[in-house]
């Protein structure tokens, strides 16, 4: 049987010869099997004159990598799933990482990219995104578009999908090197036992803000702008972490807190939360915030980096209340104490009851979040030298709510200065 393993594979399986995956000499194995979210086993099945009937992809399920690398399989259960209840067959299993493509399908949009938001199926098998737009289904793999003469080479071309990853990684599976950006990843140099600067020179250990998978390991490393420092402006000195009043201040920062729940339930979590995701969320810059939002209105993607960088943070403690409650929302923000345009604006989204939990529409400008005496039911402003507090009726069930906050100042001398601090599903209200 041909062997689609390279030679220094087959060296290591000849002389049955443990490796160090930590070592750099194989580091280009990419780490245990089992440490990889691209890790997955398929499985052979043959007769007993080594004739294959079929291959399939086993289920996470039905093995079980144990600490000291060893792989537990559920042949009996694998073979079952296949239809196989009785009968001599010769199995065989394949512990793959993929590289390129997968064998999931995937949902495409009109452009032919890659959609990955909430959708519905319709009677006549029709599929929708949130918008009413049709979504078609594709294999995530690519096309063999010709075979050589001597049936030892192939080539592959990609389909018509418009997604940078899925067309890059068909590219790099046919060089031994590549290049690749980490625009989110920060760096620290420096011996762990002593991080003085002076030591840069002798520094052995770099250190990432994200895990790097051992594919890194040996790699050459390129730092853009690397003599430039990021200057991060101090968060403003609050005398009260959990403050019940706007703070006079040359520094004008929006803060806002749930003041009243009186004519609300509070089923879970603690308002008081507010001011943890506060003090996350408003030291992002304006692009920042405003990429968060345009996010949360397409819905809360799990593979968007942004979103996992403050998923955990999203996910803490946050208050939850039973829908048809009504809470009030007070500006406690630092400002000096002149004249102050509010304004406040509710967004989120809402889900149906289903056993799902399909999307059903957004909160912004419908009936499941009404601000009382707003211009419209997600939107207010005001102009006031007393602050700012808001009463809202919590009508939706099942919805994630996410509240902004923009405060504007006119000085003395004519000059406005703005703030606002966004933050994304905040409140919930149970299903």
């Amino acid at each position: 049987m041909i062997s689609n393993l390279n030679q220094k594979d087959k060296d290591i399986l000849y002389e049955n010869k443990s490796i160090d995956f930590k070592s750099l000499e194989y580091a280009y194995v990419g780490g245990q099997f089992g440490t990889s979210d691209l890790d997955f086993v398929e499985v052979l099945l043959y007769d007993r004159n080594d004739n294959l009937i079929e291959t399939s992809i086993v289920d996470n399920s039905d093995y079980v990598v144990e600490t000291n690398g060893d792989v537990q399989l559920k042949t009996g259960t694998i073979l079952r799933k296949l239809g196989y209840d009785r009968g001599r067959y010769r199995v065989k299993y394949k512990f793959l990482r993929k590289t390129a493509g997968s064998n999931e399908t995937i949902l495409l949009d009109k452009d032919n990219k890659i959609y990955k938001g909430d959708f519905t199926i319709t009677d006549g098998g029709q599929i929708l995104d949130t918008n009413g737009n049709n979504l078609s289904i594709k294999e995530n793999k690519y096309v063999i578009h010709e075979i050589s003469p001597t049936r030892t080479e192939v080539r592959v071309i990609a389909q018509n999908i418009s997604d940078s990853e899925y067309n890059s990684n068909l590219l790099q599976t046919g060089i031994e090197s590549k290049k690749i950006d980490l625009p989110n990843i920060s760096i620290k140099f420096g011996e762990k036992a002593n991080r003085n600067k002076d030591k840069l020179l002798e520094t052995k250990i770099l250190e990432s803000s994200e895990p790097l998978s051992q594919n890194f390991v040996g790699s050459i490393l390129y730092l853009n702008n690397s003599f430039i420092s990021e200057i991060i402006p101090p968060v403003p000195n609050f005398e009260d972490f959990n403050p019940t009043d706007e703070v006079e201040s040359s520094d004008v920062k929006a803060r806002w807190i749930i003041s009243d729940i009186a004519a609300g339930t509070l089923t879970q979590g603690n308002i008081g939360y507010i001011n943890n995701m506060w003090s996350v969320f408003n030291t992002l810059s304006d692009a920042e915030k405003t990429t968060l939002r345009s996010i949360e209105q397409r819905g809360m993607q799990p593979n968007n980096a942004l979103f996992q960088r403050y998923k955990n943070t999203i996910d803490g403690p946050r208050p939850y209340f039973d829908f048809n409650s009504v809470i009030k929302l007070k500006s406690v923000s630092s400002k000096p104490s002149v004249s102050t345009k509010y304004t406040w604006k509710i967004s989120g989204r809402d889900y149906r009851g289903d056993k799902s939990r399909s999307f059903q529409n957004q909160v912004f400008g419908s009936d499941d979040v009404v601000i009382t005496g707003g211009r419209n039911n997600t939107f207010f402003q005001e102009t006031s030298a007393d602050g700012s507090e808001i009463e809202v009726k919590l009508s939706g069930a099942d919805t994630h709510i996410s509240v902004q906050l923009d405060i504007e100042c006119k000085l003395g001398d004519g000059q406005i200065v703005k703030d606002f601090v966004y933050i994304p599903y905040c409140i919930r209200t149970n299903r």
